[in-house]
């Protein structure tokens, strides 16, 4: 049996759990030739790319939104697609209901935390608005279910409180798996199959059915 490669991560103290930004470690040497093979097997599975936005504060210290770059037009069209909605009002409103998930009672959200969200959304490639606000909950759901479990983790010397944590991760995880579900009956609520059987009878057999038919009408009548 031949094992797929699995690329290993490196961790410093600066990209431990909230940190402001991912840190570039310094390069010491160059790839081995195991973690090219995981290089080259990775470039020839991309996945689709997904639109970032870019969190800015203003001078009240408010947070916007918007575009990483300088093509509004095309950054629109392809936040449309990822929601599933050419409404500017629908997307502001789901984009804010993303942010607002991402809160903690440690600190705002920031990039990282509503674009992660973003991509799980336009994972889901919804295709109209009722979609997208199930790819939004599912979203949501797995936000709230990681961070009981990272919870979990931090009270383990407390049964009590930890064994709370899981099952509220383990009621998230459920919820996820549900909406999915849901989610793929809303898309094939549309798809009908008639399934047609050709039964062949000989004559005897057909004066027989006939009869028997005929019979139950005679009692239904009575």
């Amino acid at each position: 049996m031949t094992l797929r490669k699995r690329p290993d991560l490196a961790f410093s103290d600066a990209s431990l759990p909230f940190a402001p930004a991912p840190v570039q470690l310094p390069a010491t040497r160059e790839p081995t030739a195991f973690e090219q093979s995981v290089i080259a097997e990775a470039r020839s599975k991309r996945p689709k790319p997904r639109p970032q936005l870019q969190l800015v504060r203003d001078e009240q210290g408010r947070a916007h939104l918007g575009p990483p770059h300088a093509d509004a037009e095309g950054h629109s069209t392809a936040m449309a697609v990822a929601l599933g909605s050419t409404s500017p009002a629908f997307q502001r409103t789901e984009l804010k209901r993303l942010a607002a998930c991402r809160l903690s009672q440690h600190r705002a959200p920031d990039e990282d935390d509503i674009n992660t969200a973003l991509a799980v959304v336009a994972a889901a490639e919804p295709q109209n608005e009722m979609e997208a606000a199930l790819a939004v909950q599912m979203a949501a759901v797995h936000q709230v279910g990681m961070a009981a479990i990272a919870r979990a983790a931090k009270t383990e010397f407390d049964p009590e409180q930890s064994g709370a944590h899981m099952r509220t991760a383990t009621r998230a995880m459920r919820m996820y798996s549900e909406m999915l579900l849901a989610l793929h009956k809303l898309r094939k609520k549309g798809d009908q199959h008639i399934r047609v059987e050709h039964l062949h009878l000989e004559s005897g057999a057909q004066a027989i059915i006939a009869n028997d038919v005929a019979g139950r009408r005679q009692d239904e009548r009575e």
